[in-house]
């Protein structure tokens, strides 16, 4: 297997070296029409990714980067999907895919499963995700579909992916709602909403979220923080004495939303 640093943009060797040098966590890798190259943790895949360039009128998406978040649902997509029957099909949503990493993962995975790639429908956002389908192989279960979650759109997935998709508080009550019309009824409430998001933007924008999302009838929530680049896990708390911006880079939340058993 070609190493995996060769094939990086120069910024993601950068980035990887500040970890590994100064115990610096990036909030973000790769840049605006750039490749980027994952490779998942135990050495079993590599995908090659096309950073989206949004078109200058939709550059406050912050669509133009592979952010922590994505990088940790990559990482730990085995776990998070450790009580799903993975012989089964299963239809699965990314909401704000960005360059798709979570989902076209999850695609390359698991080829009986149904993925839908998802962002706001700029034309270089979604031909991007297109490339990425093509260049990763898995055009016959993933498909790329432009999604304003300001708009009515129902769909019957059985799991959502989301990574650092709450960061914006005006767009808080559109994402429930797109959760809401988009997660599956199933009788046995095994679906669920994966959202993971970053400190970068301070943890107070998490707690408004969750704030909204609490008082969203229907759903059962859970929600604890795991570190960022690593197996740690610690309860979440909306502030943190003496902790800095440096701090906050070490750790993303982990939201899990469910359907509430009646």
């Amino acid at each position: 297997m070609e190493d995996q640093a060769v094939q990086q943009e120069p910024e993601d060797v950068l980035s990887d070296s500040l970890y590994t040098l100064y115990d610096y966590v990036p909030v973000a890798r790769s840049s605006a029409g750039a490749t980027f190259t994952y490779t998942t943790p135990d050495d079993q895949a590599t995908l090659t990714l096309a950073t989206p360039d949004p078109h200058h009128s939709n550059w406050n998406l912050h669509a133009s980067s592979i952010w922590v978040a994505a990088l940790w649902i990559a990482d730990h997509i085995a776990e998070l999907l450790g009580d799903f029957d993975v012989s089964c099909h299963k239809n699965v949503i990314e909401l704000g895919s960005g360059a798709g990493l979570p989902g076209i993962l999850v695609a390359h995975k698991f080829r009986n499963w149904s993925i839908t790639l998802t962002d706001y429908p700029d034309p270089n956002i979604l031909k991007s995700l297109e490339e990425s389908i093509q260049t990763n192989q898995v055009s016959a279960n993933a498909r790329v579909v432009g999604y304003d979650w300001n708009l009515p759109r129902h769909g019957d997935f059985d799991l959502i992916l989301a990574a650092d998709t709450i960061w914006n508080s005006s767009l808080h009550d559109a994402f429930i709602s797109a959760i809401r019309n988009n997660l599956n009824h199933d009788s046995d409430r095994s679906s669920c909403a994966f959202i993971v998001a970053g400190f970068h933007t301070g943890r107070w924008t998490v707690a408004k979220f969750l704030e909204r999302l609490s008082a969203s009838p229907g759903f059962s929530v859970d929600v604890v923080e795991r570190e960022a680049q690593g197996t740690g896990r610690r309860p979440w708390c909306v502030e943190r004495d003496n902790e800095d911006e440096e701090s906050r880079r070490k750790w993303v939340v982990l939201i899990t939303v469910k359907w509430a058993i009646a």
